[in-house]
Formats: structure tokens, C-alpha cells, sequence
């Protein structure tokens, strides 16, 4: 097999717009993103929330429907996403040690 020949087993689901289509903000959470606490970010203030997939879930609820942004930090800093229009819209996970998003 050439470097050019890609092998079935190396594509990945995504739809037609290039977005994989498994990736909806609630994936997989690793085990140290239970220990910390998130940050919602939203035009009413800012709440810490304790569970990661509650604080997905309030963060898609008070984008949809409205032209609003909601941002979620973990409270350490290295994971960051926002979310538009009651979706994901960014996702950002730090690898590099010391660095804050």
C-alpha cells in the first residue's frame, strides 16, 4: 500500500459538511473531567455547575432558539467549548502543560 491509498479502516463518520457526526458536545468524558467543576458562561451571568453533561445539556438550552452564545470552561482551564443555536460550535482542549485557554 502507497502513502496515497487510504484503507477503509481510516475513515472516520462524518457527514457531508465534514463535521464528524458522533461529536455532539456529550462524547466521551475522560476520567479527570469528573473531578473539576464548569463554568456557564451566558448573557444572564455565570453559574459553576459540578456535572459535565448538565452543564452541556443548560449550555444547549440557553443557545437554542435565540442568537445568544453560551461558553463552558472546566475549572481548571484546559477544556473550553461554546456553543451557538443550541449546538457545539467550538471545542478547544489544551494539551500543553501551564497554558490556560
Amino acid at each position: 500500500m502507497s502513502q496515497h491509498d487510504i484503507d477503509d479502516n481510516d475513515i472516520e463518520d462524518f457527514d457531508d459538511d465534514g463535521i464528524d457526526s458522533g461529536d455532539d458536545g456529550m462524547g466521551e468524558v475522560e476520567e479527570d473531567d469528573r473531578e473539576y467543576g464548569y463554568i456557564l458562561v451566558t448573557r444572564d451571568g455565570e453559574q459553576i455547575i459540578q456535572d459535565r453533561d448538565e452543564a452541556v445539556q443548560m449550555a444547549k438550552d440557553a443557545t437554542i432558539d435565540n442568537m445568544q452564545s453560551a461558553t463552558l470552561d472546566r475549572e481548571d482551564g484546559q477544556v473550553r467549548m461554546q456553543f451557538r443555536q443550541g449546538g457545539l460550535f467550538v471545542y478547544v482542549y489544551e494539551t500543553r502543560k501551564g497554558r490556560k485557554a
